[in-house]
């Protein structure tokens, strides 16, 4: 009888133990399916984000504008605090070729410019760029020694470096007083689609 007893004790621990174990693991699942849920989530909500931006850009291109005046565009991009990050700005040309480039980005709270270099499109048109601080962030000029026009691409790496402190969130690098002159020296139309910096 002691026997009998001994095994069903034996027999409900081990039951006991099985049901433990089958807790914990049903429990881990319904905590893998919502850290899944969320990440899907936040990839969903970074595209509608990048699809809106888009869409802006797109509706700045497509505007009846007779002047077809140049346009340079911040990029989207992500980043983790603590990185450093090369963030370039992009020329699209208008009608009227542009051979020189001022402009001024506002640079967030949290956010520190290691350099300014020109880009591959600025470089391909033997130019070269000069910034100086200005209130609120930078000021870059590209310029050159010569005539020729600047044709679509980056015209300049903001070279950018993220305190650790920085928060996820979305940080606009806000671009402000665009200005332009084609080959003979004379004012050009030019305007800026601002950038992001998604932080994650």
């Amino acid at each position: 009888m002691k026997r009998l007893l001994i095994i069903g004790l034996v027999s409900l621990c081990g039951s006991l133990a099985r049901a433990d174990a089958r807790s914990d693991f049903d429990s881990s699942i319904a905590s893998l399916t919502v850290t899944v849920e969320n990440l899907s989530q936040s990839v969903a909500a970074s595209y509608a984000r990048l699809n809106s931006r888009i869409a802006t850009l797109e509706s700045i291109i497509a505007q009846d504008n007779s002047a077809k005046g140049a346009i340079m565009v911040g990029a989207i991009m992500p980043a983790h605090p603590g990185d450093t990050i090369a963030w370039p700005i992009t020329l699209i040309p208008g009608t009227t070729p542009v051979s020189a480039i001022q402009g001024d980005i506002q640079i967030p709270a949290g956010f520190t410019v290691q350099s300014i270099v020109a880009g591959d499109a600025a470089i391909a048109a033997g130019k070269q760029v000069s910034s100086a601080a200005v209130s609120g962030g930078q000021r870059f000029v590209l310029f050159g020694l010569n005539q020729t026009a600047i044709g679509t691409g980056a015209i300049v790496i903001v070279n950018l470096k993220l305190a650790p402190s920085v928060t996820a969130n979305l940080y606009p690098l806000t671009m402000t007083n665009p200005v332009a002159s084609d080959p003979n020296g004379t004012g050009a139309i030019l305007s800026a689609t601002s950038g992001t910096i998604d932080v994650r």
